[in-house]
């Protein structure tokens, strides 16, 4: 993964491309399409799921981002399945100053946002899906704002506080 932004307290890099898919089904039927697809649908709202291998982000009440699946299922019920690699691109932001950095332009209170959780929201003018894992925030949004994206994070970066000595 290449760093976009490393300075104490903060780092911003690159996560490697993986496959995207957007699942749209009834709430009901979640449970059996993920045993179908093998991946565990969160059936709370706003949640992601969690584990090594393929998860899902649940961000709508009849709609999941699948991150890492790989493959094809015949899915038994009606849903609606689409590839959307190739539109998206993930960055990782971690340390201890992730929820200023992020905070500077996503009008949610991250302080928050518990680990496993996984929302859309906006970085500045860009819509974003943001995920709290243990370690830290993963951001995807679409390829076309890179350039925005990352000028803002480098831009709100540079008004951190200096990292609290340990």
């Amino acid at each position: 993964m290449a760093d976009l932004l490393d300075q104490p307290g903060i780092r911003v890099r690159r996560a490697p491309l993986e496959p995207l898919h957007v699942l749209h089904c009834d709430p009901d039927d979640a449970e059996a399409l993920g045993a179908e697809l093998g991946v565990t649908l969160p059936t709370a709202p706003l949640r992601a799921g969690d584990g090594a291998g393929p998860r899902a982000l649940h961000l709508a009440p009849d709609e999941w981002l699948l991150v890492g699946w790989r493959g094809e299922a015949p899915l038994t019920r009606p849903h609606a399945l689409v590839e959307v690699s190739s539109r998206s691109l993930t960055l990782e932001i971690e340390g201890e100053h992730a929820v200023a950095l992020l905070s500077a332009g996503c009008p949610l209170d991250l302080e928050l946002m518990p680990v496993g959780a996984a929302t859309r929201t906006l970085l500045g003018a860009v819509q974003v899906t943001l995920e709290r894992q243990r370690h830290c925030f993963r951001m995807q949004y679409w390829r076309s704002f890179d350039s925005y994206v990352t000028g803002f994070l480098q831009a709100a970066a540079s008004d951190l506080p200096a990292p609290v000595a340990s």
